[in-house]
């Protein structure tokens, strides 16, 4: 796909460096630019140097460093309305995120890659 034709930018955070290249990978060729993160700090960190940039947050829960939960309450500070996909092995509490937010989705793992990019999508339309 040529840049004109871009889905969007994705911020992709999940400790698990297999899961987080596989979804790259796959995301990128349905036509998103994704941007990666091993850890809630370092998504916090990519999240700041890129905010005008990323439409959609995709994190897992529980991750070194900083958690998802972590990570999702400091990026709300700063944007609010981010569309958050929660792609974790375990449903979020309320206590997780702290936040009420419609901007927020959860993906169940397993998921595949194709149940991934139809979840980016909503949310691009949302």
């Amino acid at each position: 796909m040529n840049a004109a034709s871009r889905e969007g930018v994705v911020l992709m955070v999940d400790d698990e460096p297999a899961i987080c290249n596989l979804m790259k990978e796959f995301l990128e060729f349905e036509g998103f630019d994704v941007i990666t993160a091993g850890n809630g700090l370092d998504g916090l960190r990519r999240y700041q140097e890129n905010h005008d940039r990323v439409q959609v947050v995709i994190t897992d829960l529980d991750m070194p460093a900083m958690n998802g939960a972590e990570m999702l309450r400091e990026i709300f500070q700063m944007t609010p309305a981010m569309k958050v996909i929660v792609a974790s092995g375990r449903r979020p509490s309320h206590n997780d995120l702290r936040v009420e937010s419609s901007s927020t989705s959860c993906l169940q793992k397993p998921y595949s890659p194709r149940e991934l990019a139809e979840a980016v999508r909503v949310k691009m339309g949302s």
